[in-house]
């Protein structure tokens, strides 16, 4: 019985760390997306366009390659 026990402790255990990876590059990707559009704003905000206009040119660039047009 300890057997059949052990079994499904383990089992458990096993599906509780399934996508933990995941989430937690996610979570990064979240926080690195919050950084960046903290930064763009504050920088539109205080009238320096150069950083500003840099990141849409970024973002424009990565998003035509997605969108198969680059």
């Amino acid at each position: 019985m300890s057997s059949l026990y052990l079994k499904l402790q383990n089992a458990m255990n096993d599906r509780r760390e399934d996508g933990q990876g995941t989430i937690e590059y996610l979570g990064i990707a979240v926080v690195i997306a919050i950084v960046v559009i903290a930064v763009a704003s504050w920088f539109s905000s205080t009238g320096n366009s150069s950083i500003t206009d840099a990141l849409n040119n970024i973002i424009e660039q990565v998003s035509g390659r997605f969108a198969g047009e680059g």
